[in-house]
């Protein structure tokens, strides 16, 4: 039988894979990415704060505000570029992050030196690379090429890392016996470490098999990209896991019961739509060269 915080898990956790799938719907009615082109920016400004949250907690004093609207400014790039017309706003997005790092670096000369001040610059920094630059390979990821690609690319990111999530979950509660990383994640054990990349796996081989993901990988590439997706996935779970030890805090906020906030929703996603993005695009060049 399964336990109360197993049904909410699934409750939500369903709730929201239906959100994505009708924003993925809309835009694919619309043959626009609006929905998802919007919802990015969001997500990464209340991941920031989350995450600005985290940093303070571990002492640093990072710049909530700038770090927060900086990011949710540069994940509106794709869309500014690809939906409302600003053709090459994507070749200054290095601009905006270096003004970003002067909006950081000029008030904090009129501080003393301190420890506690250049952690604060540090992790103002991370906070958006972290968040801003691997995330937003989720939208290059549904602006790749092709009839179906770019949907298909992007949802195989949420769905492998979420699925892996979900099939290392539920393999560690009730097979997993030894923990796998106790000082970072009590909860994970060898059993779900296996069972998550097992999901991932079987995921990818869904996707390849009825989706247009199978045009850019092609059966022979199959296993090898899951497992590195799979072991990358359970990485940006760990990362995470590593910034709330840190700060000594559980969940990076109290939003969704049993999940916690949208950082803990978003991590492997962040470290994932990277690898998947340029995977796909080293295994295009190996197949146009050999």
């Amino acid at each position: 039988m399964l336990d109360d915080v197993v049904k909410t898990r699934l409750k939500i956790g369903l709730s929201l894979l239906a959100a994505i799938c009708g924003l993925l719907y809309l835009d694919h009615w619309s043959n626009r990415a609006l929905c998802i082109g919007l919802l990015v920016p969001l997500l990464f400004f209340f991941g920031l704060r989350e995450f600005a949250i985290l940093a303070k907690a571990a002492g640093l004093n990072v710049a909530v505000n700038r770090m927060s609207f900086f990011g949710a400014f540069l994940a509106c790039l794709p869309v500014l570029n690809y939906e409302l017309g600003f053709s090459g706003i994507l070749e200054w997005e290095g601009a905006f992050f270096v003004l970003y790092f002067l909006a950081l670096v000029f008030p904090a000369l009129s501080d003393q030196p301190s420890k506690a001040l250049l952690g604060g610059l540090a992790g103002s920094v991370f906070g958006v690379i972290y968040i801003w630059f691997l995330g937003s390979y989720a939208l290059r990821l549904r602006y790749m090429e092709g009839p179906g690609i770019g949907e298909a690319a992007l949802f195989y990111t949420i769905f492998v890392a979420k699925g892996t999530d979900i099939f290392a979950f539920f393999a560690g509660k009730y097979l997993g016996k030894t923990k796998f990383i106790p000082h970072i994640s009590p909860g994970k054990t060898f059993v779900g470490f296996i069972g998550g990349m097992v999901g991932a796996v079987l995921i990818t081989a869904a996707f390849c098999a009825w989706t247009p993901l199978g045009l850019l990988l092609p059966w022979r590439y199959m296993l090898p990209f899951a497992i590195v997706v799979g072991l990358v996935v359970v990485a940006g779970d760990l990362v995470e896991s590593l910034i709330k030890r840190s700060a000594a805090i559980k969940d990076s906020a109290n939003l969704l019961p049993t999940f916690g906030g949208i950082l803990d929703v978003i991590d492997s996603i962040l470290t994932a739509a990277p690898v998947v993005y340029y995977g796909l695009k080293g295994i295009e060049s190996l197949r146009v060269h050999f």
